[in-house]
């Protein structure tokens, strides 16, 4: 569980994202996804705490947008109704 997420490209086009917030946001809810998905391949409940260990920023919890990725991508793996 010790691999964090690495960059990658993003699949929003950049000159849509008004400001740089938006862009951390949009990135930090595609790390979360791939977190979520990695950590359920490996039989792992994915909690923040678990989320959060393989984040390059950990402390992006607080923002709503974030948070509600981690529960949207939990109900595409049906762990959250």
């Amino acid at each position: 569980m010790g691999n964090r997420i690495k960059a990658f490209p993003l699949p929003i086009p950049f000159y849509l994202l008004p400001n740089r917030l938006t862009l951390e946001i949009a990135i930090q809810k595609i790390q979360v996804k791939q977190a979520v998905r990695q950590v359920h391949t490996e039989g792992i409940y994915p909690s923040e705490v678990a989320i959060s260990r393989l984040l390059v920023k950990p402390g992006c919890f607080p923002d709503k947008k974030v948070r509600a990725a981690l529960r949207a991508t939990r109900r595409e793996i049906y762990l959250e109704p």
